[in-house]
């Protein structure tokens, strides 16, 4: 089964870093991973962007970042567009001031668990950077 498969590359490095600006604040997001295809070129496994709103300090009326410590920005809402993200803020009375809005890719399986034994997952190492932790996705690591 390994080798009917092909890795795609795509133009983005292990050690590329993108930056981005948003609501005044300046963070770095994780570079996207390469493809995995199949022989006949579908996607086992791929990166999509994920748009999340963090918070920097306690919000009243939002019960969920209520106990958070301030040296680790808690997570109001993630989704996988931008509206998502102006509706939450419109909706909720939150200081622009206290959000951080980040860009993070979240890898993708389209065939959910029926390939992890061989395809794997990813986690994350000590400097926080998203790594294989079994199958393709760490015996390519580097690559992808």
């Amino acid at each position: 089964m390994f080798a009917s498969l092909l890795l795609s590359l795509n133009a983005y490095t292990s050690a590329s870093k993108k930056v981005t600006v948003s609501l005044n604040k300046v963070s770095e997001v994780q570079p996207i991973r390469g493809e995995i295809l199949d022989r006949n070129g579908y996607r086992l496994a791929y990166d999509e962007l994920s748009y999340v709103l963090y918070v920097s300090q306690p919000v009243a009326g939002l019960d969920k970042c209520k106990n958070f410590e301030s040296h680790n920005p808690c997570e109001l809402i993630r989704g996988n567009s931008k509206d998502v993200i102006e509706e939450f803020v419109l909706n909720n009375s939150i200081n622009e001031s206290n959000l951080i809005y980040r860009e993070e890719p979240i890898r993708v399986y389209p065939y959910g668990s029926s390939l992890f034994h061989f395809l794997g997952y990813l986690t994350r190492n000590e400097k926080g950077e998203r790594i294989g932790a079994k199958g393709i996705e760490k015996i390519y690591n580097e690559i992808l």
